[in-house]
């Protein structure tokens, strides 16, 4: 009785083991063709955005970059996918030439782009160096009141 009871459980543990097994292997299988479908699609660039722009006009797109320059009302960015000059209408945040910015925005069929989101890309070093210092300071509190073992982490002793 007791062994008819465990042969009961193991076929019902290698049914669902062999059904969790084939829904992994059509869920691999959908994401594979996807991706093989996708990846024959038409990508919309930057390059075939500029060369045909009436085909475009309309459509949003979203670019980074370098400023390299600024008038009153464009901003001019240096694409750094298709290293194209792009002109960009935006009339809001000041942009210095040199900034790294990214920008979102609707495709017109003169071949600039009016902008509707704007954000500096900032990398500036000083950041980095605090979240550096930051780090240390925080691995030497964590060292200090615990320590590292073979059994996991352990607090330390202390002698008062």
């Amino acid at each position: 009785m007791k062994k008819e009871k465990d042969n009961q459980k193991r076929n019902k543990t290698i049914i669902l083991a062999k059904l969790g097994f084939g829904i992994f292997i059509l869920i691999l299988l959908s994401a594979m063709f996807v991706s093989y479908y996708n990846s024959y699609q038409e990508k919309t660039t930057l390059q075939s955005i500029l060369k045909n722009p009436e085909k475009y006009d309309g459509v949003y797109y979203q670019t980074s970059g370098r400023i390299s320059r600024t008038t009153d009302s464009f901003v001019y960015i240096l694409d750094t996918e298709a290293n194209m000059e792009i002109p960009v209408l935006y009339a809001g945040h000041y942009f210095k030439p040199g900034n790294n910015a990214v920008f979102y925005g609707q495709m017109t069929k003169d071949g600039y782009m009016i902008a509707a989101k704007s954000r500096l890309q900032n990398s500036e070093p000083f950041k980095y160096l605090i979240s550096l210092i930051a780090g240390v300071i925080f691995l030497f509190l964590f060292f200090k009141e615990w320590k590292l073992s073979w059994n996991g982490f352990q607090e330390r002793e202390r002698d008062f």
